[in-house]
């Protein structure tokens, strides 16, 4: 049982830092709340990323999903629902494996969009 309560310290600490971090964003502006969620959205990304296995053809569709993210903020931004809601489950998804296929690999673009998308 100590081992257990001793292993979840890191999360805990880790888990109040992300709060004392959200609490000023929320309070500050709407702006500083969508920077901030855009921030840990890439983090999020970012951490997804590294635990998949990716080939080197694959860059130029990792940077498409990255460069989303801030287009899909801007969404949020400008109050345009409709679009933030459709963009990455209609355009991205489409955007993603037209690009694996123009990139020139063929063999495994099926893995590859398994993955990432």
């Amino acid at each position: 049982m100590a081992a257990t309560v001793a292993a979840s310290a890191p999360i805990r600490s880790r888990s109040r830092l992300c709060c004392y971090c959200l609490q000023p964003a929320l309070t500050l502006s709407r702006t500083a709340a969508l920077l901030f969620f855009a921030l840990v959205s890439f983090l999020a990304l970012k951490e997804y990323l590294t635990l998949i296995p990716t080939r080197r053809a694959d860059r130029r569709v990792l940077l498409w999903a990255y460069l989303s993210i801030p287009v899909q903020y801007f969404w949020i931004h400008i109050e345009w629902y409709g679009m933030f809601i459709i963009f990455i489950p209609v355009y991205l998804f489409l955007l993603l494996p037209v690009a694996t296929v123009l990139s020139g690999e063929r063999g495994t673009v099926g893995f590859s969009i398994g993955w990432i998308a």
